[in-house]
């Protein structure tokens, strides 16, 4: 009887706080991007966040200052007043206006709501990330090495990935970003 190998088991990655803090701001992009590019994805984030009682997610010094350029005024305290300078817009333009509201909440919204969202948008990641050594820098030895693996780095480089994780950071992220064939985008 041969005793059975051990089998490797994956590293367990616990993403750093600068990790986490480059994933929200790529999110917080792709979602404004996201919901910015399709009017009725604005109205719905609108309807969603007033549902979840979250309407303050909508910056409101930037409905102030197209109020104020568009519309003729936005008084901070008058309802009645901004309703009636908001029915001064062209339906299409208020339509715009309030469809792209959806989109600059991306800023304001709790790091739950950004995962929540980016599942809920399904973004094509090829139109809004690119493997670089930007993103590999706030990734520790161990994250860098998950992420190799991830997206299919270690098969690109073949028998030699392992001992690459020897060198110092700045050495792997060199050699990983200059696989040759290999796409970085998505």
């Amino acid at each position: 009887n041969k005793p059975e190998k051990a089998v490797a088991a994956a590293p367990t990655v616990t993403l750093t706080n600068a990790v986490l803090d480059f994933r929200d701001l790529l999110y917080r992009t792709v979602i404004a991007k996201e919901i910015g590019s399709a009017p009725e994805r604005g109205f719905a984030m609108l309807l969603a966040l007033a549902v979840c009682h979250r309407l303050s997610a909508v910056p409101s010094e930037v409905i102030t200052d197209v109020m104020r350029k568009h519309a003729g005024g936005a008084s901070v305290s008058g309802l009645g007043r901004n309703f009636e300078s908001a029915m001064t817009l062209p339906l299409d333009k208020l339509s715009t206006f309030v469809s792209k509201m959806g989109a600059v909440c991306a800023d304001h919204l709790t790091r739950d709501e950004l995962v929540e969202m980016v599942k809920q948008l399904k973004p094509d990641w090829n139109l809004h990330f690119t493997l670089t050594a930007d993103f590999l820098r706030v990734l520790t030895k161990t994250e860098i090495k998950a992420v190799a693996r991830d997206v299919g780095l270690h098969k690109a480089i073949g028998a030699t990935f392992d001992g690459l994780f020897a060198k110092k950071k700045d050495e792997i992220i060199d050699a990983l970003t200059k696989v040759d064939g290999f796409n970085y985008v998505g």
